[in-house]
């Protein structure tokens, strides 16, 4: 991307930050809660990929997510992913086995990708299953999601039209808004503000109180015009979904039709209400062109798939922007089966959940509306095994969990001693 060799770190490296990050994980092992906090700080905000660093943070994160498991295996038992999840376990067990046998040159890069990220999302199953710990959850996620959009916006304000630090926020020729480093898409960053929007409605909705009200009244609309901004029809629809079982779950029946219709209206209609797109990744037939290419992949490879992270390069270097095709493409067939059978039962868990609690407990609708944006956004997107992916997964699971009287105390968790 233009300028992005130019800026290749945005900020000088700080000794005292490195130290005092390296200490704060070591020191949280006692504290798994906390390391879980700071883990998901460091694999969204990615701070080797914004200064020169000398520690590498995510490979850091493997031995130390392990030994907070391995010092708490007592709660790890208590906690462990039920058979519901077995599904993904599989998945990801298929997707490092098929690269270790045929991409073992990629291994590497793969193993630390996928096991960083599976492992923030088993130690949150593990230790963020207590009320405290869903709160803490939730507002780290805003927090860095915030973090994340905030600096584009900064740039996108300050800096001159189509200087080099302007071009690395921006989508040449349109001018669309985008984060750094690796939420380097529009896309990617019109989703982490819907997440950061679900995670605020839920947070008033479940723990309401003064200050939480106050930060979804303040940075809804924030998020509203990142969006915006990025020009995004997913992250516009998908923002809007995030409400969608509100209203169809809502008592007055005239205000659920009314509510609905709207909202799938504005979805239907999403691309005009976005600013002009002049790119290539705005084109309809260029996306259309990607999922050909995606379902040649399929037929061509249907039992293994060319390799988890390959797709880009045999669609010409861009990724296929649909998760479930790419699961398909990467993994095989029987990947991406067990992929769709592992969401599908997620949904149809917190559906159950929902319908039978959302008396007792209204926040539910926003859990599912997480997981509706979500699986919409995965339509568009490139969330296979993810950060992302692995944290609303996790959400969904510990909000099924919790509202079916699964999950218990922690004594690790923060505020439980």
């Amino acid at each position: 991307m233009e300028g992005a060799d130019a800026v290749k770190y945005l900020y000088q490296p700080s000794l005292a930050l490195e130290l005092f990050l390296l200490l704060g994980m070591l020191t949280a092992i006692l504290r798994p809660a906390l390391l879980v906090m700071l883990a998901t700080c460091v694999v969204l905000l990615r701070p080797n990929e914004r200064m020169a660093l000398s520690i590498p943070f995510m490979q850091v994160l493997v031995p130390v997510l392990s030994l907070a498991l391995l010092l708490n295996a007592g709660t790890v038992k208590e906690r462990r992913p039920g058979a519901a999840g077995r599904y993904l376990d599989y998945f990801v067990l298929l997707a490092l086995a098929e690269t270790l046998v045929f991409h073992s040159g990629d291994f590497v890069t793969v193993f630390t990708f996928v096991v960083v990220n599976y492992l923030v999302y088993y130690t949150t199953l593990v230790f963020m299953a207590d009320d405290a710990g869903t709160r803490l959850l939730s507002r780290t996620v805003v927090f860095c999601c915030f973090l994340i959009c905030l600096e584009p916006l900064y740039y996108h304000l300050t800096e001159p039209v189509g200087s080099e630090i302007w071009n690395v926020f921006h989508l040449p020729k349109s001018g669309r808004l985008q984060a750094w480093g690796m939420w380097q898409n529009a896309n990617e960053t019109a989703f982490i503000a819907c997440m950061g929007i679900a995670n605020l409605v839920f947070l008033a909705a479940k723990y309401k109180g003064v200050s939480h009200y106050l930060a979804s009244l303040l940075a809804v609309p924030f998020f509203a015009v990142i969006i915006f901004l990025t020009a995004s029809r997913a992250g516009f629809a998908s923002l809007l979904l995030i409400f969608l079982p509100s209203v169809v779950l809502a008592r007055n029946k005239v205000i659920r039709v009314v509510a609905v219709v709207a909202i799938v209206g504005a979805v239907l209609v999403a691309h005009t209400l976005t600013p002009v797109r002049t790119d290539a990744q705005g084109s309809a037939d260029d996306r259309a062109e990607l999922r050909r290419r995606g379902k040649l992949i399929v037929e061509e490879n249907p039992l293994f798939g060319i390799g988890l992270l390959q797709a880009r390069y045999y669609a010409g270097g861009r990724p296929l922007h649909n998760t479930y095709l790419q699961a398909f493409a990467e993994t095989g067939v029987p990947g991406g089966v067990l992929l769709m059978t592992f969401l599908i039962g997620v949904g149809r868990r917190l559906y159950a959940v929902c319908a039978v609690n959302r008396e007792r407990s209204p926040y539910l609708v926003f859990v599912l509306g997480l997981y509706c944006s979500s699986i919409f956004y995965f339509f568009w997107g490139n969330q296979l095994l993810s950060i992302f992916f692995f944290l609303v997964t996790a959400q969904l699971t510990i909000a099924i969990r919790t509202a079916a009287g699964a999950a218990t105390p922690s004594s690790s968790g923060v505020g439980h001693e």
